[in-house]
């Protein structure tokens, strides 16, 4: 069982204290922090969200009591909900608060009683027992306190509003720290992406900064199928669409020239070869960052074994909302960055019908030339070698989510032979 006390003083000298308490293995350990400074630049942000107070939302119940819900605005896209019985004797209290994100609920907390008066016992000064201390030297290295302000975005949030904000805002962020404070007791790890049954989501890709191309991707992995399209600043599109050994089909449309179209089979006997794309070895986290409106883990991958030295991969991945953020490929020999920044991710199969209105129902059905003559569609070569902005876009995230297990082998291999 894990007891953790978190004071705060604001004004003069600021300090954090932080005593926790593992009660199994009878550890203890107080630690104490200087107040940290704002690593993003959210005070916009927040300051705004401050001149809006609560506002009543609709009516709802929580165990039988009617209840008022109240919400307001918090920084980084983020709402309070708040359930306010509002019959009860004590007007102040509420039974629950949720944080809201996207449409998502992020966490939820129910009060189990209120207490007041007297039977508030508050203490704004570490007990002498605790034995604070601010020696760098922790005895939980695993609980990483020394970096906070990297790992709890929202307790950054909370800390600056408590010092320059009002009060009744101060609350509001607090309340939105529940379930998500600073102290990392467990250090995240990589998600298991080989296991994604679907996904789909848009995207941009960036090459050292340059040349944004946009996109699509759609995973149907129970069933082996995938849909993706990239389009250029020029308004050249290329989509693919591809079922695990049945078909791969290629459309590219240029601006004002009729559109090209190309099937070919796919024999369940070619089995995949992913010897070609490096093996990474085991993600290491770096901290949580903010993009947007997310609060993402920075995982850190580097090649492995006999492809030590290749390329590398750095992923950002969202646990409260099950999502990838973005992924940077590095190109070692090239010195080169691939940046792909995934928005509107979704953990379901919904490829969007404007652009793959030519793959829907089986590969019978898709409109789409046969003919073995295919002379600007090349098999076999590397399709990251090709100067096409779609078909470096392609490439590359063939081969990133080639590399975190996301996409079928066979899809992989194939969709990384292609080129035109």
């Amino acid at each position: 069982e894990l007891h953790i006390d978190l004071l705060v003083h604001g004004a003069e000298n600021p300090t954090i204290y932080a005593n926790i308490v593992l009660e199994d293995e009878a550890e203890h350990e107080c630690q104490q922090f200087d107040y940290p400074t704002l690593t993003d630049d959210p005070k916009e942000e927040l300051e705004v969200s401050a001149k809006h107070p609560l506002q009543f939302f609709s009516i709802s119940d929580v165990d039988g009591e009617d209840c008022g819900i109240f919400i307001a605005p918090l920084a980084r896209g983020r709402w309070l909900h708040l359930w306010v019985d509002m019959e009860s004797d004590n007007p102040d209290a509420f039974l629950r608060s949720e944080i809201h994100h996207d449409g998502k609920v992020l966490r939820s907390t129910k009060v189990l009683k209120w207490r007041t008066g007297e039977d508030v016992p508050v203490h704004v000064e570490p007990k002498a027992a605790w034995h604070c201390t601010a020696d760098d030297s922790s005895r939980f290295a695993a609980l990483d306190i020394r970096s906070m302000h990297q790992k709890s975005i929202q307790l950054e949030d909370a800390l600056y509003s408590l010092r320059e904000l009002s009060p009744d805002f101060s609350v509001r962020e607090i309340l939105g720290l529940t379930g998500d404070l600073a102290i990392v007791v467990k250090v995240p790890l990589a998600p298991a992406l080989g296991m994604l049954r679907a996904a789909t989501f848009n995207f941009v890709t960036t090459f050292d900064g340059e040349g944004d191309v946009s996109g699509n991707f759609a995973l149907d992995g129970r069933n082996g199928r995938v849909r993706l399209a990239a389009t250029d600043t020029s308004g050249t599109r290329v989509t693919l669409a591809l079922d695990v050994g049945k078909a791969v089909a290629v459309k590219i449309q240029k601006p004002q020239q009729p559109a090209k179209c190309l099937k070919l089979p796919l024999p369940h006997s070619e089995m995949s070869d992913l010897s070609a794309l490096p093996a990474l070895g085991t993600g290491i986290f770096q901290k949580v960052e903010a993009l947007g409106n997310q609060e993402c883990n920075h995982f850190q991958y580097a090649s492995a074994g006999a492809d030590a030295g290749a390329d590398s991969l750095d992923l950002w991945y969202s646990e409260e909302e099950d999502s990838i953020c973005q992924i940077d490929l590095q190109r070692l020999p090239e010195m080169s960055t691939v940046r792909m920044k995934v928005m509107s991710y979704m953990n379901e199969f919904m490829p969007e019908v404007s652009l793959f209105s030519d793959f829907h129902g089986d590969e019978d059905e898709w409109s789409c030339d046969t003919t073995s003559r295919r002379p600007w569609l090349h098999h076999g070569a590397k399709l990251s070698d090709s100067k096409a902005p779609t078909s470096a876009t392609v490439a590359s995230m063939v081969e990133a989510l080639g590399m975190l297990g996301v996409l079928p082998s066979q899809a992989a291999s194939v969709l990384g032979s292609l080129s035109w």
